[in-house]
């Protein structure tokens, strides 16, 4: 299995939907990401409850022992607001150059957090978002596997509706921490921090790779372009090392039909500058930077379709990377004992 193969079981998309978009798009919403088809084996579909963000995503910092926390760096911003979306892609390429690898031992942890929205559906076919904290801990030599820890946060309203009365009940489902079964590929796919490091970083190289990871079922209904941006924002939001996230920034800038779409704020409410791309009919991809570093903050993805369902405007995903850091260990209370992965068999 080459390494692209690895990396596409740890961040590929679920199944899209095929030309009747308007009756798939619920499906698909209501769909977790962290499926089996994403982490080669890892994860249950809970296809009438939860539809996660499409990245493996994380939150907050527990009492774990831990070495020095290295945080990957932005630039300093100077000079006027970007004009365009390739200039602010440019000075984002240059600010996650500028980072540092944070280059665990086998036996540390790469942790990442995020802030995340969730689109949950209830029996009655109301829909709201759960906002959500992620945690994740993904040990270096993948000897172990990754631990994940979901935060409720609040409950946001759809546009133009309510908020049901059970919502709260039932967004509490899937909190907590767990252990995600090991990948079907020992070793590098349970710690992808590894597979992400033998990317190229060759732009020619990186959008070839990127483009073609994407699934049979996708192909007929996206352009080569659209291919490339779907899985560069999923690779984006992952523990990436900084040459291989300036590698993405600078595809990026060369995808024609990116436009910068001004300020946003993202999921962690944090002020931002969009980048955004038509990535699928029906639904626009934005990258979304640090207005005055220019460090990657996330992405989101948005219905721009026609018709109700769901409303035009509505957030499909939406992922606000927090923290990258290297840990020395689990949180302090959670043990390894019966979860070991097996030995690296060398494929």
């Amino acid at each position: 299995m080459n390494d692209l193969c690895e990396v596409r079981e740890l961040w590929s998309q679920t199944a899209e939907p095929s030309a009747a978009r308007l009756g798939a798009i619920r499906q698909r919403l209501l769909e977790e990401t962290w499926s089996r088809e994403q982490l080669g084996g890892v994860g249950v579909r809970r296809s009438q409850r939860v539809w996660a963000v499409r990245t493996a995503v994380a939150g907050g910092l527990a009492a774990a022992a831990s070495v020095g926390v290295v945080v990957l760096p932005g630039g300093d911003g100077p000079g006027p607001a970007p004009a365009d979306a390739a200039e602010l892609l440019t000075r984002a390429a240059a600010a996650a150059g500028d980072g540092r690898d944070i280059d665990p031992r086998p036996g540390q942890f790469v942790y990442q957090e995020s802030t995340a929205l969730q689109l949950t559906t209830g029996s009655g076919g109301d829909s709201w978002f759960r906002k959500v904290r992620y945690q994740e801990w993904q040990r270096a030599d993948g000897a172990v596997p990754i631990y994940r820890r979901t935060t409720l946060l609040g409950l946001v309203p759809l546009l133009g509706r309510k908020v049901p009365p059970r919502a709260l009940e039932l967004a509490r489902i899937d909190t907590g921490g767990r252990f995600l079964p090991c990948t079907s590929q020992p070793a590098e796919p349970n710690a992808p921090y590894a597979v992400h490091r033998k990317l190229p970083t060759d732009t020619a190289r990186l959008r070839s790779a990127l483009a073609a990871r994407v699934d049979a079922g996708q192909r007929a209904e996206l352009t080569h372009d659209q291919a490339v941006w779907i899985n560069l924002t999923g690779l984006a939001s992952a523990p990436t090392p900084p040459k291989v996230q300036a590698a993405l920034f600078t595809v990026a800038r060369q995808t024609k039909g990116a436009r910068l779409s001004g300020r946003t704020t993202d999921a962690a409410g944090r002020p931002g500058l969009a980048v955004t791309f038509d990535a699928r009919p029906g639904e626009r991809e934005d990258l979304i930077f640090d207005a005055k570093t220019y460090r990657f903050l996330g992405h989101r993805g948005v219905w721009t379709g026609t018709g109700n369902t769901p409303p035009r405007g509505t957030t499909t995903g939406d992922v606000a990377v927090t923290k990258t850091a290297v840990v020395d260990d689990l949180p302090a209370g959670v043990s390894t004992s019966g979860y070991s992965c097996p030995a690296a068999s060398g494929g």
